[in-house]
Formats: C-alpha cells, structure tokens, sequence
C-alpha cells in the first residue's frame, strides 16, 4: 500500500517482551482507492462503539460505488453504501486531508446522494446490490445475512425495514478522511444538530506505518452533546406510531408539498374515497392512504404518502382467490405505464414513484386500479 510520510508525528508499538519498541511514523495515503479498500475489507474501522456507546453499530457492505438514481437515471456513485444492524443506511464518502473538494463539494455531493437516495433505493436495490457484492467476493448473501443479523428470523424482513428508514430520513451520513479539517467538522457538527432523525457524522482515521505493521487510529467526530440530545428526542417520536386521519393527512400533505402537488393528491384521494374503502396508515412521520375493497381483500394494490410519492408493491392482493384475480387484471394496465419492476418480481419488492412521476398519469393509474 502506497503511503508518505509525516515526520511530525511516531506511535510505538512494543511486544509482549516489552524490550522492542517499533516504530510507527504518521502516513497519508497517495490514492483514495487504498483508502477506499481499507474501509471495504475493514469496516470495524469505522468505530461502531463512538457512534452508539450503549449499542455498538455494526457493518454490513451492501455495495462499493454504489450507484445513486436521479428520476429514471443512475448519475451518481457513492463510495460506500453499508447498513448497521438495525436497518439504517450509511452513506459513506472518503477523501484525504490533500483534497481540496473535502471542504465544501463533498457536503454538497452527500446531500446529493442522501436526498435521492432516501427517495429511489429500495428494499430490492439494497438486495441485489448486496448479493452482487458477496457474489464477487464468493460469499453466499444469504448466509452472510444471518451471520450479520446473528438471528436468521430477522432476515425475511430486514431488507424491507431498511427501505422504511429511508423512506423516514432515518439514515447516516458518514464523511471519512485521514484528517477532518475544522471547516468541515463545523459543517457536520451544524447539520448533525439540525438534521433529524438523519444522523451526520466525520471519520477521522489516522494511519501509521513502521516495521512491516500498520496501525489505523479512528476517531468519530460530530457527536456533539446538542446532536445526542436531539437525537434521543427526534428517536422517542419517531419510535411513536400515529393514526392518521384524512384531515391530518392533508394537513401534512400540504405542509411537506407545493400546492399543485398537494390539490393533485387530494383529487386523486377524493377520486378514490368515491370507488373504494380508504384505509389510513400508521406512520409515525409520514401520513398514508390506501385504497381496497375489503370483500375482496385486506391490502389494496398502492399506498401514496403525505411527501407525494406512490408505492406499488409485488405482494399485493394474494390473500383470496377475488384478490388475485382483481390483480391479474390490474397488472397489464400497470405494466403498460412502465411500472413493471414491481409486479412482475416474485419476491417482496416495493417500487417507490415520486410525485413528479406519478400525478400527470393520476387518470390512467385510477383506470388501472378500478374494473
């Protein structure tokens, strides 16, 4: 591994003998692809136990240069996407000190990636891209999984738990560098007050080399005493679930949406409210509606939010007979729109469709659902 060296700063390590001391001066990586590889192969360096003393996160690599989706276009690429094991996502950029972009870009670009990527990754993106990453490595993913969950009941469910906490901003944004500047640091501590339940963090890890050994020193920055605080009370509400009504649907509709979106979501709900039973969701940030006919089934073929978006989901509607047949007939008028990705799947997927791409075709979506 390619390094350089800091005159200015040694560490010693000395054996169990206690008569050797090696030496190990401070060095800095020539590419950031070694640094890269190091938090692939190594994810224990990003110090689970400062993130969450009383309950050490853990990693899980779900994809290198993972890819960000902008509408219908993957324009991005993330240098590390890992979730923990509760299901929340990490969102990890490295650079070194020398990179000038470490100031100001880098925030900018993680914003970037947080806001499309909380909206566009799904429960079967994390999937494949974690089955494609064990795949090279010749790893079984479902195995992996287990291994990582340390309770295989929790598998069947983890992917889609995961999904959720994008969908609710309860995810982690981590900036890893050998030295975190102070411009930066600022910026984190800032938004990692401000930014919840999104959880803003800087890596520092730094690396000495000497005598055929390394050693690599990592030190979570941004855990301010406001940021804890904030975090308790942001996770105490978010934990809470609500029911939602038509009123405060709207309401948080309105509040989180421009007002054409808002009154094109209130006709398509008017719309429904007039062929269908309107069930209203649990969320406890997130108002949603669903439209279903109980007589033919408990779950009804999509669910929209009070942020806009509209999910379709491949397990609907196959709890009876009636149920798969009126989904038999709804899914070529889906497939016909495009949205094929989450009817023709056999496994649990959610597509997820933001309301720019959803409300101009609100008519033929209510053709679609209604005989």
């Amino acid at each position: 591994m390619n390094q350089k060296r800091d005159a200015s700063s040694r560490i010693y390590l000395i054996g169990p003998d206690g008569r050797q001391a090696i030496e190990l001066a401070a060095s800095r990586y020539d590419r950031e692809a070694d640094f890269q590889e190091l938090l692939a192969m190594h994810p224990a360096l990003m110090d689970g136990r400062q993130m969450d003393p009383d309950s050490p996160r853990r990693w899980l690599l779900i994809a290198k240069e993972a890819s960000v989706p902008d509408a219908e276009v993957s324009r991005w690429s993330l240098d590390h996407l890992f979730v923990d094991q509760d299901g929340v996502v990490t969102l990890v950029e490295v650079k070194r000190k020398s990179d000038t972009r470490l100031r100001r870009e880098v925030v900018g670009q993680m914003l970037d990636y947080a806001a499309n990527g909380s909206l566009r990754w799904t429960a079967a993106f994390l999937q494949e891209a974690f089955a494609a990453t064990c795949d090279r490595a010749g790893v079984d993913p479902d195995t992996a999984l287990e291994e990582f969950l340390q309770d295989p009941d929790r598998a069947e469910a983890f992917w889609q738990g995961a999904e959720s906490n994008l969908r609710a901003g309860r995810m982690r944004l981590l900036f890893v560098a050998d030295e975190i500047p102070a411009e930066l640091l600022r910026i984190v501590e800032f938004l990692n007050e401000r930014m919840s339940p999104t959880e803003v963090l800087a890596l520092e890890l730094r690396y000495f080399s000497g005598g055929g050994y390394s050693t690599h020193v990592p030190r979570v920055l941004g855990r301010t005493l406001a940021a804890v605080a904030q975090k308790e009370i942001s996770g105490a509400r978010t934990n809470a679930r609500r029911m939602w009504t038509r009123e405060s649907f709207l309401a948080d509709l309105q509040g989180r949406t421009d007002s054409e979106v808002a009154d094109k979501v209130a006709a398509f709900l008017a719309e429904c409210e007039s062929h269908f039973e309107v069930t209203w969701g649990t969320g406890a940030q997130t108002g949603s509606f669903t439209p279903r006919r109980s007589s033919v089934s408990a779950r009804g073929p999509i669910s929209v939010f009070s942020d806009g978006r509209l999910d379709i989901k491949s397990s609907w509607l196959n709890d009876s007979p009636a149920a798969i047949a009126w989904r038999d007939r709804i899914k070529p008028r889906l497939e016909s729109m495009g949205w094929q990705q989450a009817i023709s799947s056999d496994r649990e997927v959610t597509l997820t469709v933001p309301a720019a791409e959803w409300l101009p075709r609100a008519e033929q979506l209510f053709a679609a659902i209604t005989d």
